[in-house]
């Protein structure tokens, strides 16, 4: 009786083990199918019939590559790729002697605050635009370390800005008359925009209502 219920137990877990296969093989389809449409195989991607056909063959044979053997720890190896990564990333061992005892960072040449293991890890992985604590250094070439201006060209061109950061202030006004401004500071700069005005530019269809924006003097000329 003990054998015939394990035998029962034993085709129960195949049977489970062949619908979580089935139900991966058809999410697999889906996205197969939704991805390689016709429509978008023909106007999209504009595939020839060898191309499509080369595909296909390579789908499969990644997808036989991606396959594991039976009882393969894939749990143990995932989750160990993940943890030497993270602690690998930012490296911290402890050393000591009779009088003293210290703690050492890779990469890190001065204490400061940082993410560092699995904290820093996500923010790679999930491309966090805000990061908790943003620092880099840039060790520049020396015909531009010497030059405030080239220095400056370098910031430049590796820092991100957006125009909220160069905004002071915005400010919505109801103008109905674009060549008539009604902001008496912006006169002078509206009549010399219309005295050469671009010929893409219809004042018919222009909206009444107008968005001002003020920058910053200071930080548009240091850009």
């Amino acid at each position: 009786l003990e054998n015939e219920d394990k035998d029962e137990e034993d085709e129960e877990n195949d049977d489970h083990d062949n619908d979580d296969h089935e139900e991966a093989l058809v999410f697999f389809r889906m996205m197969v199918r939704s991805t390689l449409a016709s429509k978008r195989v023909i106007e999209e991607y504009r595939l020839s019939s060898s191309a499509f056909n080369w595909l296909l063959g390579e789908i499969a044979h990644r997808f036989e590559k991606a396959a594991v053997q039976p009882g393969e720890m894939v749990g143990m190896i995932a989750a160990h790729s993940i943890a030497d990564s993270a602690k690998n990333l930012n490296r911290t061992f402890l050393a000591s002697n009779e009088n003293s005892t210290y703690w050492y960072m890779a990469g890190v040449s001065i204490k400061m605050n940082i993410n560092i293991g699995v904290p820093r890890l996500l923010e790679l992985i999930n491309v966090v635009k805000k990061i908790k604590y943003p620092n880099i250094f840039v060790y520049l070439k020396p015909h531009c370390a010497e030059d405030l201006e080239a220095a400056k060209n370098v910031r430049n061109q590796i820092e991100y800005l957006n125009i909220r950061q160069l905004t002071v202030a915005t400010e919505i006004f109801y103008d109905p008359d674009p060549v008539n401004n009604v902001i008496s500071e912006d006169v002078d700069n509206v009549r010399f925009y219309f005295e050469m005005p671009d010929d893409d530019v219809s004042i018919s269809r222009m909206s009444p209502w107008l968005l001002r924006m003020e920058l910053d003097r200071e930080m548009m000329t240091d850009k």
